[in-house]
């Protein structure tokens, strides 16, 4: 099993895998409690500690040298043998719930400053959490000013706490 194998980090996979779960705060929190003083904080803490993490699962694959064969990036039979590999499998999931939480706190938090219904970005948020790229497709036109036709500059973002 995976979990046997010596790592570089102290952890078992199926102990990283579990608190992986914890993500699913900073979900609530962005769906239910977006403008809660401490949403952005807590938030970007998660965001930044899974990303963290999975630069520590990459480094550790990276100088642990024990990779399968023709694994890599160039062909899509390469990723599919890098990914053959339970430890691997994990550092991209890791990647995945990193960066999708981080993309929907940007979202959620642009959303105040521009106005945006709280319930109209609440709806995109399953989106963006199941599928990423199709919530944040979807979730983008509800970020636009009600008086532009048009995405224009890049956005300023919402401060990280909005006070009632």
């Amino acid at each position: 099993s995976s979990t046997a194998t010596a790592t570089a980090l102290p952890l078992e996979s199926e102990a990283i895998f579990s608190s992986l779960n914890a993500v699913l705060l900073g979900w609530l929190l962005l769906a239910l409690a977006s403008r809660w003083r401490y949403t952005a904080g807590v938030t970007l803490a998660l965001g930044a500690g899974y990303s963290l993490l999975y630069a520590a699962l990459a480094l550790e694959a990276a100088l642990e040298g024990d990779q399968p064969e023709g694994a890599g990036f160039g062909s899509l039979a390469a990723v599919q043998a890098l990914f053959s590999k339970p430890r691997n499998v994990l550092a991209g999931w890791t990647h995945y719930i990193a960066y999708d939480l981080l993309i929907a706190r940007g979202a959620v938090l642009d959303s105040h400053t521009r106005g945006v219904p709280w319930m109209l970005m609440t709806a995109c948020l399953p989106l963006m959490l199941m599928v990423g790229p199709l919530g944040l497709v979807a979730g983008g036109p509800s970020t636009v000013r009600k008086h532009n036709s048009t995405w224009g500059p890049t956005p300023r973002l919402a401060p990280y706490h909005t006070d009632p």
